[in-house]
């Protein structure tokens, strides 16, 4: 028989034991929920991880500094309808994108196991959906700018621009699937020796 899909509250709480602790109240103890799962560590094999986090966010910035330009030119490329309908659809993924790099940006040296898991996801998917839609727009709007005869030099440079921030969301999704994701026991609540 088939065994039932555990919903996203079950599966963050199944990492944790309800435990009662001491407390000045009327029942004299307070319910203390404890963190029993595996803790993980990112580690970068050919450098230190403040090196790899520094990188990251200067790839996130680098691709806005890029991107908002490009888009906000007034170039006939950057006002087309297509280009501008996919682009929308990007800023969805690219949020996504961001959340993950922020979190993992600012998450200390030990994360518990469902947080990297949210991180990586967001990261991964965020960074391959925001590269496919940021290509479509730059070609759909290209493609329909040549068909309208509206081509201006300019427009090689939004285009450029659209897709070399795609290719750093691109290369941000690289470096964080080369990062070590090194799994320790959980000893009392902290992270105790390593599996």
């Amino acid at each position: 028989m088939k065994e039932k899909r555990k919903s996203y509250r079950d599966r963050y709480f199944e990492d944790y034991q309800a435990v009662k602790v001491p407390a000045d109240n009327k029942k004299g103890y307070k319910v203390d929920y404890r963190y029993t799962g595996f803790w993980v560590r990112y580690e970068n094999s050919t450098q230190p991880l403040k090196n790899t986090k520094i990188r990251f966010a200067v790839l996130e910035v680098l691709s806005i500094l890029i991107y908002v330009p490009a888009v906000l030119s007034g170039t006939p490329l950057s006002c087309a309808r297509l280009a501008n309908g996919f682009g929308t659809l990007q800023l969805v993924p690219w949020i996504a994108e961001l959340i993950g790099v922020v979190r993992f940006l600012i998450a200390s040296e030990y994360v518990k196991e469902l947080s990297t898991i949210e991180i990586g996801a967001t990261i991964r998917y965020g960074c391959l959906i925001r590269f496919f839609l940021a290509a479509l727009s730059a070609f759909a709007g290209g493609i329909q700018i040549l068909v309208q005869g509206k081509a201006v030099l300019p427009d090689l440079a939004v285009f450029l621009g659209i897709m070399i921030s795609a290719v750093i969301s691109l290369l941000i999704r690289k470096e964080y699937d080369h990062l070590l994701l090194i799994m320790y026991r959980n000893d009392n609540g902290k992270p105790g020796t390593r599996i």
